[in-house]
């Protein structure tokens, strides 16, 4: 049976069978089926029919959801090495009441461009959903829930839980940064197609982060600059990005640390379009409680330019200043 990890709120995760989710939420409960069983199996790049549904307490399908960010459901699907990424929304029956999408298979929305690519490749997947049920209130939080996928090869392996490099042969640990220091971490360049390059390649992408105190402890905030090869060769600031989703950038982070799926930290964090400096988009952890543990993470930053969607991939340490000051509150 598909695996299902719900969190209901930001200080608390269970591990429960899907049978037993209503009783946790004490509202709704979700049934997510593939290709109408519910054993989380699919064969890499061939399509695939991924239905979620929450039922009411009476097993009636809840059909009323309010958008975020212009999207009634945001899922994200990442291999469990966090090689792999898609960023998707299944589409809403307002009448069953039932989010579903195709994956493995195009589909005549720029908004899904990943569609055609969420599980490419034989292995173990990791799925986050989030959503806003209506009315909104104690009974109907926003619901954060995780699923596992197993995509079979043709020699029909079950489950491939990848074995990415030792971190430490991947990035080098920073020194203690002092507050309101930005820490560079990465730098990198995509070609045109958005597609992982060198140098000389059309767009470079720096990569950075900074702690500021609040109320004894450290909130971070992290910063995309994307700069273009002008005709001199020369890397200049974009200036003509677009909102996707009606926000500037949406970044995806994923914590690194762990092998199973509750183990994982999951962050959508969310940017405006560039206004203090040209080509750089801030993204705020706006968690609050708990704190950002430091470690070794994933993110993803997502935007918009001249209606195509880029997606920068970095893994970086996250290192937190030492003895924040718990009287500036």
């Amino acid at each position: 049976m598909i695996k299902i990890i719900c969190m209901i709120s930001a200080l608390s995760t269970f591990v429960v069978p899907a049978k037993a989710w209503g009783e946790t939420t004490g509202a709704l409960r979700a049934s997510f089926v593939v290709d109408g069983r519910d054993d989380g199996s699919v064969t890499p790049g061939l399509p695939s029919l991924w239905s979620l549904t929450y039922l009411n307490e009476d097993g009636t399908a809840h059909r009323k959801f309010m958008k975020m960010h212009d999207k009634l459901m945001h899922m994200i699907v990442v291999r469990d090495d966090l090689s792999r990424f898609a960023h998707v929304h299944p589409y809403l029956n307002a009448e069953t009441g039932t989010f579903s999408m195709t994956v493995n298979e195009g589909v005549d929305d720029p908004d899904n461009f990943a569609m055609s690519r969420v599980v490419p490749v034989p292995g173990r997947y990791f799925v986050f959903t989030e959503s806003m049920p209506m009315p909104v209130n104690d009974q109907m939080p926003m619901l954060m829930d995780r699923f596992e996928i197993f995509a079979r090869d043709s020699g029909g392996v079950a489950s491939m839980v990848s074995e990415p490099k030792p971190v430490e042969e991947i990035i080098l640990t920073p020194m203690k940064p002092l507050r309101d220091q930005e820490v560079p971490a990465g730098v990198k360049y995509f070609n045109e197609n958005g597609a992982e390059g060198q140098i000389g390649d059309l767009y470079q992408v720096d990569f950075s982060y900074v702690n500021q105190e609040y109320c004894g402890r450290w909130l971070p905030k992290f910063f995309f600059k994307v700069s273009i090869k002008s005709v001199s060769g020369t890397y200049v600031p974009v200036n003509d990005f677009e909102k996707w989703l009606n926000m500037g950038g949406h970044s995806i982070m994923i914590s690194s640390k762990g092998s199973e799926l509750p183990e994982k930290k999951f962050y959508h964090l969310h940017a405006f379009l560039p206004m203090a400096e040209p080509g750089r988009f801030t993204f705020p952890y706006d968690h609050h409680l708990p704190p950002l543990e430091e470690g070794v993470y994933k993110i993803w930053g997502q935007f918009k330019r001249s209606s195509q969607v880029f997606t920068f991939p970095f893994l970086f340490r996250y290192v937190t200043p030492d003895f924040p000051d718990s009287s500036k509150c």
